[in-house]
C-alpha cells in the first residue's frame, strides 16, 4: 500500500481531537509498515501516530506536533522511531502495555514533559521491558527518557542499563519467574527422587 500527497501537496494529515481524548491523527494496525516522509498535526489529539498491537512498524522522518503524545504504540513488537521531529505536551515517544525490543535513534524531541517514556504496565501488572534509545536530541524537555516499572536501555555501542523501579510483588512476571525456578529444580531432584523411591513397592 503507497499513500502519496496530490501533485504539488506536502504530505500532511491534520487532525481536530474535538470532545475525544482517544483521537489519533494517524493509526497504525498493521505489521510491517512503513511510514516515511510525512507530517501529522495533532490538535490536541491523544497521539498524532498510534502504532497498536503492530509488529515492525518503522516511522522514518516524520514530522509530529500538536498531540499529547507524538507517537504511542501499545502492545507493538520491534517499533522503530528514526529521524524524526516531535513535539507534545506529555510524551514525544511512549513505548506502553509491552511494547518491546524499539529502536528510538537520532530524533529531535521539543518541548514534552518526557521525551521517550516505557511502561511495561497492563492494568496492576508490571513487566519488564527493552527498547534501543540512542543519538537522540531533547529540546525543552523535562526528561529525557523516563519509565515504569523496569526497563532495559541500550545504546548504540550496545551497552546496557537497568532503570526504574521492580514490578510489584506478585505480578505476572513474578509468578512466571517463579513457575521457571521451580521446574527448574524439579527438573534436577527428579532422578535423584526416582533412584531413591525406586525400590520402594
Amino acid at each position: 500500500l503507497t499513500l502519496r500527497a496530490a501533485e504539488g501537496r506536502e504530505p500532511t494529515i491534520a487532525v481536530s481531537a474535538g470532545s475525544s481524548d482517544r483521537t489519533f491523527g494517524l493509526q497504525i494496525a498493521s505489521h510491517f509498515l512503513t511510514l516515511e516522509d510525512i507530517e501529522v498535526t495533532g490538535g490536541g489529539a491523544m497521539g498524532a501516530i498510534s502504532v497498536l498491537a503492530s509488529d515492525g512498524v518503522h516511522l522514518l522522518n516524520v514530522d509530529l506536533s500538536g498531540a499529547t503524545n507524538g507517537v504511542y504504540a501499545q502492545f507493538s513488537k520491534s517499533p522503530v522511531v528514526s529521524g524524526s521531529t516531535i513535539s507534545a505536551t506529555e510524551s514525544g515517544i511512549a513505548l506502553r502495555d509491552l511494547s518491546v525490543n524499539a529502536l528510538v535513534d537520532g530524533n529531535t524531541v521539543r518541548d514534552a514533559e518526557t521525551g521517550v517514556f516505557l511502561s511495561g504496565r497492563t492494568d496492576e501488572r508490571l513487566f519488564a521491558v527493552d527498547a534501543t534509545v540512542t543519538g537522540n536530541t531533547f529540546e525543552g524537555v523535562g526528561d529525557d527518557i523516563d519509565t515504569e516499572g523496569t526497563a532495559t536501555i541500550r545504546d548504540g555501542s550496545g551497552e546496557t542499563k537497568q532503570v526504574g523501579g521492580e514490578p510489584p510483588e506478585n505480578s505476572m512476571l513474578d509468578i512466571v519467574l517463579y513457575a521457571a525456578t521451580a521446574t527448574t529444580i524439579g527438573a534436577l531432584f527428579y532422578p535423584y527422587a526416582r533412584r531413591r523411591l525406586g525400590g520402594i513397592r
